[in-house]
């Protein structure tokens, strides 16, 4: 508080005038406090925000925070107004002659006015996550940008001494989802914005992707705008235990796990240390391959010689979880190093297309594995777009497929998953899988442990569960 009274015995604030006749917003704050006539000012003039309960007095000012105090009050003494967004384009753009410019060297001035000008009315404002990188960009410094399926984006190249921001909108899913990539330059704090369905790659360099690469601050540092979502410390990576599965079970199952980020390992250990509870004899597959995609087929060419060996499986259960790329789902396996046209290092996608995928399902699974189910589930960002794809791959066949096929997410839709205890539809497919439930039973506990485990977030990331073909009964359970 005493930094609100030193602006305004600086100042001059003109007490007096105050309108508000002693009621303040806040529930921590009563009106004959010292400090009362000051805050009661800089509410009515919009020197401080008061849409929160709660002020917060014997909270230490941070100086992001007071260097916004401070412009918002010159805006007051040179408008006669309350501060308001509008008179940001005057002031911070240099306006008309004589009135100064904010300096925007100061990393925290320019964090605040991009506060102000993109952040603050967002409804959802509050569970973004802002990150800053630690040194400014110059000219010749770069970024990537991804809005579409391309392996590489859109360069875009910084024209002048700025800082960088990166806006992630929805930190707690899988990518790819709508973040931002934002410059405020040092001469005139113009705000640049591009948007993004990836985290930020600089210079050919990622510094976001992992959990390692997020809380090494060096390059990139959390600075809002809701402190419960920053990042957690780096934890070890999940360990993939052995399966100890009778060697002459008849139930298999493919797991795959692509990505860089601990949470996709996670999924995969939970899912892999289920099955083998179940008598699965369990497959893995992660990004390290060169061929990822080569490399399932071959494992499925395996499970079907060991199919026909055995006289027929009684199920194959396949499961992958990774990033998600915006619009088509396509899974990202990992990025690889590679070049621009101007031969300037940059990150390249590698992904797998999920009708590439559908296909070598149908031809080294549905048509030569002779099983007597099949469940297939994805755990990807968008991964509704696979499953009419599988379901037309199984009923194109002459033979009668009986199985499941379930997404996390429509079509449309983000998966949603946490860094230490994994992917919430992985880990609801695992409960409810644990009930054997028949099939409308099943459905129904899904959907509700969706709901009671996403709250809010469930309309953005309604799972699916669909028969794989019209033959399957609903008595056939989702995991023999």
């Amino acid at each position: 508080m005493e930094a609100l009274k030193i602006l305004g015995e600086l100042v001059s604030w003109d007490l007096l005038s105050s309108t508000s006749e002693g009621s303040l917003p806040f529930q921590d704050v009563s009106a004959d406090e010292w400090y009362s006539r000051y805050l009661l000012y800089a509410v009515e003039k919009n020197i401080i925000d008061d849409s929160g309960n709660f002020f917060e007095p014997a909270k230490p000012i941070t100086r992001g925070k007071m260097a916004e105090y401070i412009y918002r009050d010159y805006v007051v003494r040179e408008t006669g107004d309350a501060y308001d967004v509008k008179y940001d384009a005057q002031f911070i753009g240099g306006g008309s002659s004589g009135t100064p410019s904010a300096d925007c060297t100061n990393a925290d001035i320019a964090q605040s006015m991009l506060y102000d000008q993109v952040i603050a009315n967002d409804p959802k404002k509050d569970f973004f996550a802002l990150y800053r990188k630690k040194d400014p960009v110059r000219k010749r410094d770069y970024f990537q940008v991804f809005t579409d399926d391309s392996k590489s984006g859109i360069v875009e190249n910084v024209s002048e001494k700025s800082w960088f921001f990166w806006l992630d909108t929805a930190p707690n899913t899988k990518f790819g989802h709508d973040t931002k990539m934002m410059t405020v330059n040092f001469n005139g704090c113009t705000i640049s914005q591009n948007s993004s369905f990836l985290w930020p790659i600089v210079d050919g360099k990622e510094l976001w992707n992992t959990d390692t690469e997020r809380t090494n601050t060096k390059d990139l540092t959390y600075v809002g705008t809701k402190a419960g979502l920053a990042p957690q410390a780096s934890l070890p990576s999940p360990v993939m235990k052995p399966c100890n599965a009778p060697a002459d079970s008849k139930k298999f199952a493919l797991i795959v796990s692509f990505g860089e980020d601990r949470f996709f390992k996670q999924d995969a250990v939970n899912m892999n240390t289920f099955l083998c509870n179940k008598g699965y004899q369990t497959s893995y597959i992660d990004n390290t391959p060169a061929n990822p995609f080569t490399e399932i087929s071959r494992q499925l060419d395996v499970i079907s010689t060991l199919s026909t060996r055995n006289g027929g499986n009684k199920a194959f259960f396949f499961y992958v979880t990774s990033h998600g790329m915006q619009p088509s789902g396509n899974l990202v396996v990992r990025m690889e190093n590679g070049t621009d046209a101007a031969g300037n290092p940059i990150q390249n996608v590698v992904t797998i297309p999920l009708p590439d995928l559908a296909e070598t399902m149908k031809t080294h699974g549905f048509e030569t594995m002779n099983s007597e189910e099949f469940s297939l589930v994805h755990d990807t960002c968008y991964s509704g777009n696979v499953v009419p794809l599988y379901e037309q791959k199984a009923a194109a066949l002459a033979k009668t497929i009986v199985g499941w096929v379930s997404a996390s997410s429509q079509s449309n839709q983000e998966s949603i998953g946490d860094s230490n205890t994994g992917s919430y539809h992985t880990n609801t497919l695992l409960h409810c899988i644990e009930n054997s439930l028949p099939y409308a039973s099943f459905a129904k506990c899904v959907d509700g442990e969706a709901q009671k485990n996403l709250g809010a977030d469930y309309a953005t990331a309604t799972p699916i569960i669909e028969k794989l073909t019209p033959a399957t009964d609903d008595v056939v359970p989702f995991l023999p």
